[in-house]
């Protein structure tokens, strides 16, 4: 099936997956087949996408593409409540329309009289928009931007939650001390989200080579505020590791 988005016939995210989406969110050209004719073409990117829907979950991809706002109307029924201040919002906001760009303008002159500062927050792949965004309601002491991103985020990377809670297991257990894989593999068995599946591996040796293989692509990388460090050889040439708390 197609999606028609802007003129264009998108494939549709269930069949094609998460992946041609995050990849029209964050570049700055979309391609697709005009829509009614087999014919492709390319356009700038210049849409923002906005969705809704009930306690929405994201792939860890389009997690860190995603601004969240939450509605709580604090109802069982929220589309029955009748005490809205503006119960036509969308008449009143057409109605008002100058006031609100009026509002906007003035948050922006403000921003330019300040000489333009740039907002401390980070958004990997809209940088600018982070920046120029955070700037501007930073001069107005709007706090808040961006804040709720990294709950977001941490909702949306189960495999790295998991990876958390094997990290948080291995300090346990162990601290900074230098230790075997084979202890490793015995502390992450004992979780009950372990963040690797061991199943398809062929008996205990096949599961220790899996896992070998597994905790060599962690070498270096920082899990929990630790590094996670290779620590040399036993005697007997076991593969040791370490935790390092990140400075």
């Amino acid at each position: 099936p197609n999606v028609a988005l802007g003129g264009l016939a998108l494939p549709s995210p269930t069949a094609v997956g998460e992946l041609y989406l995050a990849l029209a969110l964050t570049g700055s050209e979309i391609s697709g087949r005009i829509l009614g004719k087999n014919e492709m073409s390319t356009f700038p990117q210049r849409f923002n996408l906005s969705m809704s829907g009930n306690n929405i979950t994201f792939g860890k991809d389009i997690a860190r593409r995603v601004v969240p706002i939450q509605l709580d109307a604090k109802e069982e029924n929220p589309e029955a409540r009748t005490d809205f201040l503006h119960p036509d919002l969308v008449g009143w906001a057409i109605e008002n329309r100058p006031t609100i760009v009026a509002s906007c303008c003035t948050l922006i002159n403000a921003w330019i009289r300040e000489g333009m500062p740039e907002g401390v927050e980070v958004f990997g792949s809209f940088e600018k928009w982070a920046k120029t965004l955070g700037g501007i309601l930073r001069v107005s002491e709007i706090d808040g931007f961006l804040e709720n991103r990294a709950a977001v985020a941490d909702m949306a990377d189960t495999e790295r939650q998991d990876l958390r809670k094997f990290i948080l297991a291995w300090r346990k257990a162990f601290g900074m001390k230098k230790v075997p894989s084979s202890s490793l593999l015995q502390v992450l068995n004992e979780l009950d989200t372990p963040p690797i599946d061991l199943s398809p591996a062929r008996g205990e040796q096949g599961a220790s080579v899996m896992f070998g293989k597994w905790i060599g692509t962690l070498k270096d990388r920082v899990v929990d505020g630790c590094f996670i460090r290779s620590a040399g050889q036993t005697g007997n040439g076991a593969q040791l590791w370490r935790l390092e708390v990140k400075a």
